[in-house]
């Protein structure tokens, strides 16, 4: 367990820095999808996963248990059930779908990575996961 004093109290990382800022830096993949979505006027898919990155990056920089993870994967999940709903009139559903089903198995990789306490192997699976997330929501863009 890595321990951090910030603010005074000490608190529990979820996962070591040297982890924690490769998903941090991650996250700025978001960027080239908000550009994309904005090229094709797919405006409510651009607000959306510019949400995901300001909360991915408020959580990465320092990942303990509260509010922050709450509210990131709380915009997520809520992303998430929007673009499912989005893609149910779209062309490419499928692709879709199949990315988005790519991306729940690397999370759950992730996770039992992290379980394992191989955080090397749990950081590189969650990386899989925003790559195969940023594919699955350029799908959907173009089949719009």
């Amino acid at each position: 367990m890595y321990y951090t004093s910030e603010g005074g109290k000490n608190e529990v990382l979820i996962i070591s820095p040297e982890y924690s800022m490769r998903m941090y830096y991650m996250s700025f993949l978001s960027i080239f999808t908000i550009l994309f979505a904005l090229y094709y006027k797919s405006y409510d898919v651009a607000v959306l996963i510019t949400a995901i990155l300001f909360t991915s990056l408020n959580y990465w920089k320092h990942p303990i248990y509260g509010y922050r993870r709450i509210l990131d994967m709380s915009v997520v999940i809520t992303a998430l059930v929007y673009l499912l709903y989005k893609s149910f009139k779209n062309n490419y559903q499928v692709p879709f779908i199949i990315l988005v089903v790519t991306s729940v198995i690397c999370y759950l990789n992730a996770w039992f990575y992290k379980i394992d306490t191989n955080e090397d192997m749990s950081s590189i699976w969650h990386c899989a996961l925003h790559i195969f997330g940023h594919m699955a929501c350029i799908t959907l863009i173009c089949g719009l």
